[in-house]
């Protein structure tokens, strides 16, 4: 069941709470603090700063998979969206050029697997 709040954000609703999990919750305590839907940009965010956990060598958020879209289960706590989000601007700007770099190395890498497959053909 699809509902606005994935789109708007906010809490889930009593019924729901229990389908949805913090995603970006690290350690076995749950707390009490209420579990709230992602809106698409924070979903975003979120997508963009798991970057840097990426390339860092130790990070427990490494293993975190953020969603492809924002549903009815796959929330977040306030406090686990600030610690997760909070990189600096120096390490999101060396991550994405990381990413780049690699990104940039795989069509290249394709590019001569395609080029010497053909080769061999002739």
């Amino acid at each position: 069941m699809q509902t606005d709040l994935g789109n708007k954000g906010g809490e889930a609703p009593q019924s729901e709470l229990q389908q949805v999990k913090c995603i970006l919750h690290i350690g076995k305590e749950t707390g009490s603090e209420k579990v709230k839907l992602f809106t698409v940009q924070m979903l975003e965010n979120c997508r963009e700063k798991s970057l840097v956990y990426k390339f860092r060598e130790k990070s427990e958020y490494a293993t975190i998979i953020i969603p492809a879209s924002a549903d009815n289960n796959a929330g977040y706590h306030s406090s686990c969206y600030r610690k997760f989000t909070a990189v600096s601007a120096k390490e999101l700007k060396a991550a994405i050029e990381k990413q780049s770099s690699l990104d940039e190395q795989s069509v290249l890498s394709a590019g001569s697997n395609i080029n010497q497959t053909e080769s061999d053909n002739y």
